[in-house]
């Protein structure tokens, strides 16, 4: 009888030890979530700030170089061979893939590697994006992502009108890889469990580390197009919404407008970061 009480009482004793180290382990447990969650998000929110930062400027600065370029073709007009010049430089100043002018006198559109296209070769300069945008616009236009012919790169587009005394006269255009507007845009903020992409607003993604799925859909930019149509004031909300990408994983995720409408940054992060943090302190005060 005696040991029977003795043995209840060590249980309830342990039990009384063991107790408020659990519930203090929870509590821990807890707050370290809640505070790793904060953390994440507030670096989640600088992150697409910079990112968003680095693309607008990297966009301005591809417009300045075009704004020159259509400058300097306006002065040079009669002379072909300067033509040629002032597209090859154009592009190799400006990292382009290729630079091209259609003359609309000549009939022609001239490119910097020193060749030309027109008619005769089955090239209708009037059905290109870059060169109707421009002209319908009057001013500089940037075309959505599309595949190159010329290059095979996966490019975006800018064109503008050469103007003289007043009279659009032709129009200028370039390409610019994706590949590498992404590699400066893109790397900011990058680590295991968050990176940056850009959408357009039906999913498709325009820009990602991963070069394949660009110009492609998949399920989590899919699920980040329906819920910010559905309510776009998440474009520039202080906190995340979360969705799935179809194989179980979440991602909070933040999302702003870049360079126009059509384009949207977002950061993400996968959802378990918080939890898989949290229990690796958990682990560490049990058996500390």
């Amino acid at each position: 009888m005696k040991s029977s009480i003795s043995t209840k009482l060590t249980i309830l004793i342990g039990i009384l030890i063991v107790l408020p180290l659990g519930i203090s382990s929870v509590v821990t447990y807890l707050n370290f979530l809640n505070h790793s969650r904060s953390l994440f998000q507030n670096n989640q929110m600088i992150v697409l700030k910079n990112a968003a930062t680095v693309f607008e400027n990297e966009n301005a600065n591809k417009q300045r170089s075009m704004q020159a370029l259509a400058q300097d073709l306006a002065k040079n007009l009669n002379n072909e061979k300067e033509i040629y010049a002032i597209l090859a430089e154009a592009k190799n100043l400006a990292l382009f893939d290729s630079t091209f002018f259609n003359y609309d006198k000549m009939g022609k559109t001239y490119l910097s590697n020193g060749d030309y296209l027109d008619l005769s070769k089955n090239y209708d300069v009037t059905t290109r994006a870059w060169y109707k945008g421009a002209k319908e616009n009057n001013g500089i236009v940037i075309t959505p992502p599309y595949l190159s012919r010329s290059t095979g790169n996966i490019a975006i587009g800018y064109g503008i009108p050469v103007v003289v005394e007043g009279k659009i006269v032709g129009v200028v255009g370039s390409e610019y890889n994706l590949a590498n507007y992404g590699k400066d845009v893109l790397s900011v903020g990058r680590s295991q469990s968050t990176y940056t992409a850009v959408y357009d607003p039906q999913g498709t993604i325009l820009f990602h580390d991963k070069t394949e799925l660009i110009l492609k859909t998949n399920t989590l930019s899919t699920n980040i197009s329906k819920i910010i149509n559905q309510n776009t004031a998440l474009l520039n909300a202080k906190t995340p919404f979360v969705t799935d990408n179809g194989e179980g994983e979440q991602y909070e995720i933040f999302c702003r407008n870049v360079v126009s409408d059509f384009y949207r940054i977002c950061t993400l992060t996968q959802s378990k970061i918080h939890s898989d943090i949290a229990n690796e302190i958990l682990f560490e005060q049990i058996i500390t």
